[in-house]
């Protein structure tokens, strides 16, 4: 619950920052493309530490 009440709190802060050089369609595409990015970046590292987890059972 505080990351997201985080989030949207940086977001009225870095919004108008960003709108003064970006077009709103370029901010939207900025901002989710970063949080999908780091989605897929957590949701690799994840992954990679279970099969990691898995070898280290299956080899004890």
């Amino acid at each position: 619950m505080l990351l997201k009440s985080l989030g949207f709190a940086l977001g009225f802060v870095a919004a108008p920052i960003i709108l003064e050089v970006l077009s709103l369609a370029k901010m939207v595409w900025v901002f989710h493309g970063s949080l999908i990015s780091a989605t897929i970046v957590v949701l690799i590292f994840a992954a990679g530490m279970q099969k990691k987890g898995q070898k280290i059972s299956h080899s004890a």
